[in-house]
Formats: structure tokens, C-alpha cells, sequence
């Protein structure tokens, strides 16, 4: 309940309007040394339409994450994601322990090969309406 609250009170501060939120699943990632998610997104067979894509979301928190290290790529341990409109945009971003990121579950995203330690995360989907 925390994380969907959390999940609806940044839709309200983005969006200002008040979203009720469904879940529709949830899981957690435990990865160590060299893990990573390739490119992916979230396809769901209870879509509402196809235009309506953007009304089911994604939400990732960080329950803990590897130390940086220096001798590692800048982009090491890195959650990224792709957008591709008329033009391919790029993200990188460190996450840090309790972060939370929520994005349509359409988005491809996914994260870099982590350095020695763990990174594990709780992630939630949920449609909006």
C-alpha cells in the first residue's frame, strides 16, 4: 500500500489530477555481480486500448544497490531507458537505496551489468483510471 500511495501521490504532483490505482503485478529482481536487464517493456493482455497505453504504469523501488566503483563505467549499475518519438532519446540514471521510478509500462527500459555487491528492487505495475 505504501509504494501505491507513493506511486499516486507523484502521478497527482505530475499530472494534478487523482488516479485510482489497480495493481496488476508485482515481483522482486535480487541480482549480483554482472547481472543486468536488457532492453525491455511491460506488455499486459488487459490493456484498456491502444490509446489509452499510457494509463498503465510501471514503478521500480530500490531496496538496495552496489557501491560505485570508480574503475567501473559511469553508467555501471545505471537503470536506463529509451524513447523513441521523432527522435531516440536517451536516459541513464543512478539509482540510490529507496528511489523510485515510475514510468508507462510501454517505455523500454532496462539496467547495466552491476559491479560486485547487490542490487535488488521491488517492482509494481499498476493501471490507472
Amino acid at each position: 500500500h505504501y509504494i501505491r500511495d507513493e506511486v499516486q501521490k507523484a502521478l497527482h504532483l505530475k499530472f494534478n489530477h487523482n488516479f485510482n490505482l489497480q495493481y496488476i503485478s508485482g515481483w522482486t529482481v535480487k541480482g549480483e555481480e554482472h547481472t543486468y536487464h536488457t532492453l525491455h517493456k511491460h506488455n499486459y493482455k488487459n490493456k484498456i486500448s491502444v490509446e489509452k497505453k499510457n494509463f498503465e504504469v510501471a514503478s521500480v523501488v530500490y531496496l538496495d544497490v552496489p557501491k560505485y566503483d570508480e574503475k567501473h563505467s559511469k553508467d555501471a549499475n545505471n537503470f536506463y531507458c529509451v524513447l523513441n518519438n521523432e527522435y531516440i532519446k536517451y536516459y541513464s540514471y543512478k539509482p540510490k537505496i529507496g528511489d523510485l521510478i515510475i514510468f508507462p509500462i510501454w517505455l523500454w527500459h532496462g539496467s547495466y551489468p552491476q559491479t560486485k555487491g547487490t542490487r535488488q528492487t521491488l517492482n509494481l505495475d499498476f493501471k490507472l483510471s
